[in-house]
């Protein structure tokens, strides 16, 4: 008898820096920025003050600058947030400081932090116009580690999809991982699976047939 349990829908890894179990509505690991992230925050906003940005705590999304690609990011993830400075935003479990810009702006952001020397932390772009503040040595697949170490998850098979850079980790940590249609060059290359559709096109919905006909059901 094969059993196959597909958990995305009870527990995910979120924001790389969290793993959530929807089912209790509960974290049950986390890591957070170091308090002096908000002054790191606050000195990048000064030099970039037009860019958009949000403050992802463990159950709230605080946005401090509201453009429109900032807007693109609280629609993608369905969230109502909460709109505060960054010297308002409450201390304690930042997850990670998102800030979102114009594609052409991306690279005047990774030049700025470049030439900085920030302890504790490290810069990941996310998306062609995300651009993230995480803590030093976090990764979704550092994520995934401790996700197998969980109660209940230590005989589980993994398997992950991702798109973009910040997905790397994740697709090498897993038992098999898979890259849609529309990744990025060097995510197909760390996949073991180039899917035949992309994101917002079925991607996940083959994958889990892929899953299935492995398990031979």
């Amino acid at each position: 008898e094969i059993g196959v349990r597909l958990v995305g829908s009870e527990m995910c890894i979120r924001d790389r820096s969290v793993i959530y179990d929807k089912s209790k509505e509960k974290v049950v690991y986390t890591e957070c920025l170091p308090k002096h992230a908000r002054k790191i925050a606050i000195e990048i906003f000064n030099e970039m003050p037009h860019i958009g940005g949000e403050v992802l705590k463990t159950y709230d999304t605080y946005v401090f600058s509201n453009t429109e690609y900032e807007k693109k990011h609280t629609e993608i993830c369905k969230v109502t947030p909460i709109y505060k400075s960054l010297e308002d935003i409450p201390d304690g479990d930042w997850q990670k400081v998102l800030f979102a810009m114009s594609p052409d702006e991306i690279s005047d952001i990774i030049n700025l932090v470049n030439g900085k020397s920030y302890d504790g932390v490290r810069f990941v772009k996310s998306a062609d116009i995300f651009f993230e503040m995480i803590k030093s040595g976090i990764t979704k697949g550092s994520a995934l580690k401790m996700y197998r170490q969980l109660d209940g998850m230590e005989d589980c098979t993994f398997v992950a999809a991702g798109d973009y850079n910040n997905d790397i980790e994740m697709l090498k940590e897993a038992d098999l991982g898979a890259a849609p249609l529309n990744a990025q060059p060097e995510v197909k290359a760390a996949a073991d699976l180039v899917l035949q559709h992309t994101c917002d096109n079925g991607a996940i919905a083959e994958l889990i047939e892929v899953i299935l006909e492995k398990c031979g059901i």
